[in-house]
């Protein structure tokens, strides 16, 4: 079944129950193909019997999936291959490759995180409700050219531990315990 506006096709429906907005070969129950449209893209759709939405972008391992009842929206590039990539600005500013790795500043991430800056100081900055979250506050872990510069910005210690044991602390002073 076709559907006209004007005397231009505008959505088809085939005998297979596939449904075509802007298309007059759907490939899916529904396939919207907004190429030949000037107006918006925009698709909403709803299941209250599952409470679960999927949307499908470019092939079935792309998609946008809302499952209702775990209150959880999940954004997913599936398959050996399939990365999720961040953009601003005509930029890819993050990346999370098929193997979980996960990459600000860089699109070929070589650990869990890492981390890459275009300046010479390439910095992570931890902070919390207490010690406010502006660039003067918090901890910052900093690589510059040569140096690895470990920055807490408020006035208490920095407290070294291992196997949950302090072993060595550095109080806001300049005193340095080791073992004490």
């Amino acid at each position: 079944t076709v559907f006209l506006s004007s005397s231009s096709e505008k959505m088809r429906l085939k005998s297979d129950g596939k449904l075509g907005i802007g298309t007059s070969s759907p490939g899916y129950l529904l396939t919207v193909d907004s190429s030949n449209s000037s107006g918006p893209d925009n698709v909403a759709f709803f299941n209250s019997a599952s409470n679960n939405e999927r949307i499908i972008i470019g092939s079935v391992n792309q998609y946008i999936e809302h499952k209702g009842s775990e209150q959880r929206i999940t954004l997913a590039s599936e398959g050996s291959a399939g990365t999720f990539t961040v953009r601003t600005n005509g930029s890819e500013r993050m990346r999370m490759t098929s193997g979980g790795n996960l990459g600000i500043g860089t699109s070929s991430p070589q650990r869990e995180l890492q981390i890459n800056s275009t300046s010479a100081l390439a910095t992570l900055k931890i902070t919390n409700s207490t010690s406010g979250a502006t660039i003067t506050d918090g901890f910052d872990i900093s690589l510059s050219s040569n140096d690895v510069i470990l920055g807490h910005r408020e006035s208490g210690s920095m407290k070294f531990n291992t196997a949950n044991v302090e072993k060595m602390q550095l109080t806001s002073g300049g005193t340095l315990g080791i073992a004490t």
